[in-house]
C-alpha cells in the first residue's frame, strides 16, 4: 500500500471529534457543579444566620444570658453552633472537590486517549513511510 496522508488525517480529525465532546462535558459538568456549590453554600450561610437569633433566644429564656453577661454555657453554645457551620460549609466544599475531581480524572482520560491515539497513529505513519521506503529501494535494485 502506498502512503496516502489523507487516511491519517481523517483519523486524527476523528480521535479529535472523540476527544472534544468529552472534554466539553466535563467542563460544562465542572461549571455546574461550582455554580450548584455555590448556591448551597449561600443557602446554608442564609439558613444559618436565620437559626442564630433564635438560637441566641434560647439562651435568655434559660437565664444563662443576659445584656452584658454571657456564661460558659452560652460561650459554649456559640462555639458549637459556628464549628456545626463549618463542617457543614466544609463538607459542601469537599464533596465539590471530589466532584472536581472526578470531572478533571474524565478530561484528563479523554487527553490522554488522544495523545495516545495520535502517537500510535504517527508510529503507524512513520512505519508505512518506512516500508514505503523498502520498496522503492528494493525497486530500484532490480528486485
Amino acid at each position: 500500500m502506498a502512503f496516502d496522508p489523507s487516511i491519517y488525517e481523517a483519523r486524527r480529525r476523528a480521535l479529535e471529534q472523540q476527544y472534544a465532546p468529552q472534554a466539553a462535558q466535563a467542563r460544562f459538568s465542572r461549571e455546574g457543579v461550582t455554580q450548584s456549590t455555590g448556591r448551597s453554600l449561600r443557602d446554608l450561610a442564609q439558613s444559618y444566620d436565620k437559626q442564630l437569633q433564635p438560637y441566641q433566644a434560647t439562651f435568655g429564656k434559660r437565664g444563662v444570658s443576659a445584656p452584658n453577661i454571657r456564661s460558659g454555657i452560652y460561650k459554649k453554645g456559640l462555639m458549637e453552633f459556628a464549628k456545626q457551620r463549618m463542617q457543614s460549609e466544609s463538607d459542601l466544599q469537599q464533596s465539590m472537590l471530589r466532584e472536581l475531581g472526578q470531572y478533571d480524572l474524565v478530561e484528563k482520560q479523554a487527553l490522554d486517549a488522544i495523545r495516545g491515539g495520535n502517537l500510535d497513529l504517527e508510529a503507524e505513519k512513520l512505519r508505512q513511510i518506512a516500508e514505503d521506503a523498502q520498496i522503492v529501494m528494493a525497486r530500484r535494485a532490480g528486485f
